[in-house]
């Protein structure tokens, strides 16, 4: 009977620029591979030297994510959807999106795997009709850090009242522009919309107006979803303060 042929020693790079090396075989049916990293993979001898075969722990996603070994994939669309966004924000190309201009944030190191944030999402998850959008200010408007103790999944109209536009107010203090005439607007997005909550001499007479414009319009979705959000998201809702320095 004639033997199988043994691949132990051979190398093939993959589709991830990477080079396994095979490590145990038993014909080319039934060979394992060590990656770089040192992850072993039970594959064959045709998934290697087509590149098929994928490193879970190879960062492929703005670099630094991964998708880990679990039962979560890409096919979970809305928790996928979430994780990106966050690396997106934190390690993405920032002049795409001006909103987030804060270039000192990033998750925590678990995070970086999408398994154990999946894990976290579908733990945290409620039922709501519009979207679950990850926040990190609520908590703790001062972290740069996303992880499960300073992160809340709120729903989207809530989440959009905590979008600081920075780049559109200038030098000015948060919900106030200075206008032509020397004199101060404060102003917040209700809805959508832009409110003009008055005009004021000072810059600081017209973040107080905001301060207490904005507060009370947080309270009142915070109520409008009392039903819908967990307890603990609730409480931070009423006990969120706007600061001069936001």
């Amino acid at each position: 009977m004639k033997s199988k042929r043994s691949y132990v020693g051979e190398t093939y790079p993959t589709s991830q620029g990477e080079i396994v090396e095979i490590i145990e075989s038993d014909g080319s049916m039934n060979i394992t591979v060590r990656f770089p990293n040192g992850y072993i993979l039970k594959t064959n001898l045709s998934n290697c030297k087509k590149g098929y075969i994928k490193n879970p722990y190879y960062p492929s996603v703005m670099g630094v994510g991964y998708m880990g070994v679990g039962k979560y994939s890409t096919k979970d669309k809305k928790i996928y959807s979430c994780w990106y966004d966050m690396l997106n924000r934190c390690y993405g190309d920032r002049e795409m999106d001006r909103s987030y201009q804060d270039t000192n944030t990033h998750p925590i190191d678990e995070w970086l795997n999408f398994q154990k944030f999946a894990d976290w999402y579908v733990r945290n998850e409620y039922y709501c009709e519009e979207p679950l959008h990850l926040d990190k200010d609520v908590l703790d408007k001062h972290s740069k850090l996303y992880s499960p103790d300073t992160c809340l999944l709120l729903p989207a109209t809530i989440n959009t009242l905590f979008i600081k536009q920075t780049y559109q107010r200038g030098n000015c203090c948060m919900g106030v522009t200075k206008e032509k005439n020397g004199s101060y607007r404060a102003q917040c997005s209700v809805k959508g919309e832009t409110y003009c909550i008055g005009c004021y001499q000072t810059e600081l007479d017209a973040f107080y107006a905001y301060k207490e414009f904005k507060e009370n319009l947080i309270k009142q979705i915070a109520n409008e979803y009392k039903d819908i959000i967990p307890r603990d998201t609730y409480n931070a809702l009423l006990e969120y303060e706007i600061e001069f320095n936001d």
